[in-house]
């Protein structure tokens, strides 16, 4: 708590704003390069990484390992503070799109069936519980990589 106390702010990169497959080029060796930065601001570095893995979390299956896999690819040139961390996770579990699949389902005035409304719904609850197992595995390593040194 003091520590934080101390550190009064985050650090500031520029952040793509908008990290996808579409935005990236990947060179001959599979290093990776973002193109497209109309909505690049300054923030956390926390911001993009949770606005890309929301992305991929939502556009295909995938588990805590590839997850792992992406953080630990995008630490080895830019390592998270701690603080930073807890803020991606933050970010992550944040259940916005839970809370507008149950918004589509009880609008009155709703342009899919029920059993759409349903489906999505059912998928978003699929994504957080991916998002949980992917938080757990991201600090479950981070309690072990101490005990390894």
């Amino acid at each position: 708590m003091k520590e934080q106390r101390k550190k009064k702010s985050f650090r500031s990169v520029l952040c793509h704003g908008k990290p996808s497959r579409k935005h990236t080029c990947f060179d001959q060796y599979g290093t990776a390069y973002f193109l497209n930065f109309e909505k690049a601001v300054l923030d956390t570095p926390s911001r993009d990484l949770a606005l890309m893995f929301r992305h991929f979390f939502q556009s295909r299956p995938w588990d805590e390992q590839e997850g792992q896999h992406w953080l630990q690819l995008y630490e080895r040139h830019f390592a998270l503070f701690d603080e930073e961390r807890h803020l991606l996770m933050s970010y992550l579990a944040f259940p916005e799109s839970l809370y507008q699949s149950v918004d589509l389902y009880t609008s009155k005035d709703r342009t899919i069936t029920e059993l759409q409304a349903v489906t999505i719904l059912e998928k978003k609850v699929l994504t957080m519980n991916r998002v949980m197992r992917f938080m757990n595995s991201v600090f479950k390593r981070d309690e072990e990589e101490p005990q390894q040194s």
